[in-house]
């Protein structure tokens, strides 16, 4: 089964060859207006077919004109959107869906080697495109497996300061051969005392989500699933925003909710 970083090496291939035909579309467009005849397969067809109408018919040159900087403008903001929301990704899949069968009735005018090749690379686009939606899928619903996490050699000092006097002692020892100090019980109660300071603060923040009301959102483990996932794929500010709206959905309304809240 695929892991978490193998769905997410897809969708930025995804978005990767959506960026490519943002640029190659615009190249093209360009190309088309200067007239001279450059352009690449990589690129969506319909703002380059705008510019030629234009140019054919001087009366619609700048309406055209507008219109396929319009479709290229529309397929940037596919791009910057779908890293946050699947949606813009499928969008941008339907867009380039409708390019290509453009493209495809194109040759009813005339079988010609270009438009067959620009038809190779547009199933090449649409494949990744398709993958990418899927791997936003994926991502959603957890249909991957976890990577362990690889375990950190740790190295222990030999020595340690005695928390008594400051001098340096072997990390194993118990007592301090300087001062005499018993090192093991003065850890044993630090440890202690760094427990109970936990425990309070845990405490003390279950009793804020209480009085704000959120102990019924915390409780729900989809909900936190969720959270947790915006928490790890993007930021502490878009969990909390998703918390948000999760509220609202509960009837909680607007609640106070700050990135210390979902450490």
């Amino acid at each position: 089964m695929q892991t978490r970083t193998d769905v997410e090496k897809k969708l930025k291939s995804s978005r990767g060859n959506l960026l490519a035909v943002v640029l190659f579309s615009a190249v093209n467009a360009v190309s088309a207006l200067s007239g001279s005849g450059f352009g690449f397969f990589f690129a969506a067809v319909i703002p380059t077919i705008l510019v030629e109408v234009g140019q054919m018919v001087p009366a619609y040159s700048a309406i055209c004109t507008v219109a396929a900087l319009a479709v290229i403008a529309l397929y940037f903001v596919c791009y910057l959107l779908s890293k946050k929301n699947k949606a813009f990704l499928v969008a941008a899949l339907i867009l380039f869906s409708i390019d290509t069968l453009l493209l495809l009735l194109t040759l009813f005018l005339g079988i010609d080697f270009m438009t067959i090749v620009n038809l190779g690379f547009h199933a090449w686009v649409l494949s990744y495109l398709m993958a990418g939606v899927k791997a936003w899928t994926d991502l959603q619903k957890k249909r991957y497996e976890e990577e362990p996490v690889p375990a950190r050699e740790s190295k222990e000092p030999s020595t340690k300061k005695c928390a008594f006097c400051g001098e340096e002692i072997p990390s194993d020892a118990m007592f301090c051969q300087f001062c005499g100090g018993n090192i093991g019980e003065k850890e044993e109660a630090d440890q202690r005392q760094k427990q109970q300071e936990e425990e309070a603060y845990k405490r003390r923040k279950r009793q804020e989500f209480e009085e704000k009301g959120l102990n019924i959102l915390f409780d729900d483990a989809k909900v936190m699933e969720e959270a947790n996932m915006y928490r790890r794929f993007y930021s502490k500010k878009a969990c909390v925003s998703y918390l948000k709206s999760k509220a609202k959905e509960f009837g909680l309304g607007d609640i106070e909710l700050t990135e210390e809240d979902v450490e």
